[in-house]
């Protein structure tokens, strides 16, 4: 007599996603709360290396963007973003729902590259390098208020991560995709 294996669960595959985009989803949600008490970052948009100077407010001459608001607005796209990866791989599961989960994954996936391309544009121009303290040593941080270290920092890791992760990603998809189309030959 044989045993019937039992067959592995087709949401096992949806929890790490899902794990991962609750602890992104903690992690914005923290950056978001975490610059509210500092004053708001202004930096020159155009700069060299004799202008790295961050201002609490918004100078009358030149372009001066809000860094703050900007690297809030990112944040704040990140947890709705992520709460939208969470629904939809919850909604990957429910049989009659497939086809709505895939249309909801197709777009926060969308949706995600215009944020991500969004999100390593301001980090990385010359205001989001200001204020996130690339220019500035560890004395010169504490003495002004207005540089977002942390929030620097966590959004420089997270985008070059990310940025490295990418190929890495689409490899492994190409392997499996390959790889199921060698078996159904």
């Amino acid at each position: 007599m044989t045993t019937k294996k039992e067959p592995v669960h087709k949401c096992c595959h949806i929890i790490p996603t899902f794990v991962a985009a609750f602890c992104m989803f903690l992690a914005f949600c923290y950056f978001v709360n975490f610059n509210s008490g500092y004053l708001d970052c202004y930096a020159s948009a155009y700069g060299d290396e004799d202008n790295t100077t961050a201002y609490s407010y918004q100078p009358i001459f030149g372009d001066f963007p809000n860094v703050t608001s900007e690297f809030r607005g990112i944040c704040i796209g990140g947890i709705f973003l992520m709460l939208l990866h969470m629904l939809s791989t919850i909604l990957h599961c429910i049989k009659p729902l497939k086809g709505i989960a895939s249309l909801v994954q197709c777009l926060t996936h969308t949706a995600t590259w215009i944020w991500f391309l969004t999100a390593t544009t301001f980090r990385f121009r010359w205001s989001g390098r200001v204020c996130s303290g690339d220019f500035t040593t560890e004395i010169s941080v504490r003495q002004n208020e207005t540089v977002m270290f942390e929030t620097g920092y966590f959004m420089k890791v997270w985008i070059l991560l990310w940025w490295a992760l990418i190929p890495f990603v689409c490899c492994i998809s190409c392997l499996c995709c390959n790889k199921g189309k060698k078996t159904q030959n």
